[in-house]
């Protein structure tokens, strides 16, 4: 059984995705991968980095696909996407942290991590409903290597 908020909650934030200023995501706005996002984290992998997952769910995005795993407590949230290559000279320029071995390049801004693979670049993303500061870095750096690994 789904939640009644979490409807609610992924419609809100692929809203926000989609048509959000963010200064990473305003660059992209063609289509830009053909690959798919929910082969690259299966939900078996996002099951087993929040503690369980409930299937994916997947939206067509203006650079391709989006793909959201929901924990099975509805707490923890998983989104991948394919995201304009673009994004990487963007996150050098604003400082973001380097992650070496994974893709051909990665880096680490806020709470995503954006992995590059030949032409492909994925955005990774960990969000809770929690306001303890929680960091979930591993889990991060797990999943873009497995999803790199898929690329």
């Amino acid at each position: 059984m789904t939640h009644p908020y979490s409807t609610v909650f992924m419609i809100t934030f692929a809203a926000i995705i989609t048509i959000a200023p963010h200064p990473v995501l305003a660059a992209e706005s063609s289509p830009v991968s053909t690959v798919d996002p929910c082969t690259l984290v299966a939900q078996s992998d996002a099951g087993q980095a929040m503690g369980g997952a409930q299937p994916a769910v997947a939206y067509a995005i203006s650079t391709g696909k989006f793909c959201h795993y929901q924990s099975s407590d509805q707490r923890m949230n998983i989104f991948v996407q394919n995201v304009n290559p673009q994004v990487m000279s963007t996150l050098q320029q604003m400082g973001a942290t380097t992650v070496p071995n994974i893709g051909d390049a990665a880096y680490i801004y806020r709470t995503s991590i954006y992995v590059e693979k030949g032409s492909n670049v994925v955005q990774i993303n960990v969000y809770t409903n929690s306001l303890d500061g929680t960091t979930y870095t591993a889990e991060l750096m797990t999943l873009a290597k497995l999803a790199a690994s898929r690329m």
